[in-house]
């Protein structure tokens, strides 16, 4: 009987880690982000905030909403806001398009 040739296994010190996805945006500079943003009636709702890198200093910020409504076991969770945001020398800059109506429609 013969072996398999093994295959080389890369080590710990060869293999580069890929880097998070997470936020490098602090949390106080996305809450003022965002204070003028939320209503005060959903700010007690707000269940998440997440600002999730796209690439360089570009992020895709969504704020994720709670709601309990009566006679549901469970809360009704979404993403109430979203927005793309440009994170550069510590400033948060709102780069979301506004949707726009096409005529005729």
């Amino acid at each position: 009987m013969t072996m398999a040739k093994s295959k080389d296994v890369p080590t710990k010190s060869n293999v580069t880690p890929k880097p998070s996805r997470d936020s490098g945006i602090p949390q106080d500079e996305l809450k003022e982000f965002l204070s003028d943003k939320i209503t005060k009636e959903d700010w007690p709702k707000v269940k998440k905030i997440r600002a999730g890198s796209l690439w360089d200093d570009w992020y895709r910020l969504n704020i994720w909403v709670e709601e309990y409504r009566e006679g549901s076991l469970y809360p009704k969770v979404w993403i109430g806001y979203s927005y793309f945001i440009l994170y550069e020398n510590g400033i948060i800059i709102d780069k979301t398009n506004e949707p726009t109506l096409k005529k005729g429609k």
